[in-house]
């Protein structure tokens, strides 16, 4: 599988054919993409969605099964939620999509539990220490391991693994205000300060940009990079 990207306006993919001993290698078009280590990419790939079909056709299954009411809930808590990790983790899904696999969990454990559709979601939400069923809400899942993840990247005690986080973001934000980034101006753009939360540029870093503004709506308190950058270990204030 191939991938060839210009930087000559129009920014874009080219229909470039390579060939390894007379043979022609498939090559991904805009849109296109072709999934490593079960993360889709491409240029500006677009979701796939089957998969996240597939996961809620899950959650149906498990929540109209045979089982117990309580056991049904147990098992969407063990074996479905868990199996959200990873797509939340690599951002393969916006947070309006999570949202409307929430809006189906909602509506299957109402129904487990005899509750009316008007009932307060609360109790399905709620701590277990409160007497609440302590459901995950998986929109907010998204953006919490969004950001974890992110951060255990640059964090990371492999060398080779924080350099190359650190590189990518120290990039997008250059790109972003256009000029060679410093330490202060990564701290804020982790936290938001840099326009207003809002992306100018299509082609940055996505992971960059949804960290940046997933950080800004969940409220994260300010970065702070320490020791300096580079090779440094932000650390949340």
């Amino acid at each position: 599988m191939t991938l060839h990207i210009s930087g000559v306006t129009p920014v874009g993919t080219r229909n470039t054919v390579f060939s390894i001993d007379n043979e022609t290698i498939s090559s991904l078009s805009e849109n296109d993409f072709h999934k490593f280590l079960g993360k889709p990419i491409g240029f500006n790939p677009c979701p796939n969605y089957q998969s996240l079909s597939d996961l809620a056709e899950i959650g149906m299954k498990l929540s109209t099964s045979s089982l117990a009411p309580w056991q049904r809930i147990d098992a969407l808590k063990t074996f479905l939620y868990p199996a959200f990790q990873f797509p939340m983790r690599t951002s393969q899904f916006k947070k309006t999509d999570w949202e409307k696999v929430d809006r189906m969990l909602k509506k299957e454990v109402k129904a487990t539990l005899n509750l009316p559709d008007g009932a307060s979601n609360e109790y399905l939400f709620g701590h277990r220490k409160q007497g609440c069923i302590g459901l995950p809400i998986a929109a907010e899942e998204s953006e919490l391991n969004l950001t974890d993840t992110a951060f255990k990247l640059v964090t990371s005690s492999d060398e080779v693994v924080s350099s190359e986080a650190l590189s990518s973001l120290t990039h997008t934000v250059s790109k972003r205000i256009r000029r060679t980034a410093t330490d202060s101006d990564i701290e804020d753009f982790l936290t938001g300060s840099l326009d207003d939360y809002q992306p100018h540029f299509k082609h940055l870093d996505s992971r960059q940009v949804c960290v940046q503004t997933t950080g800004c709506l969940l409220g994260v308190p300010g970065w702070c990079s320490t020791p300096p950058l580079p090779g440094s270990h932000p650390t949340p204030q």
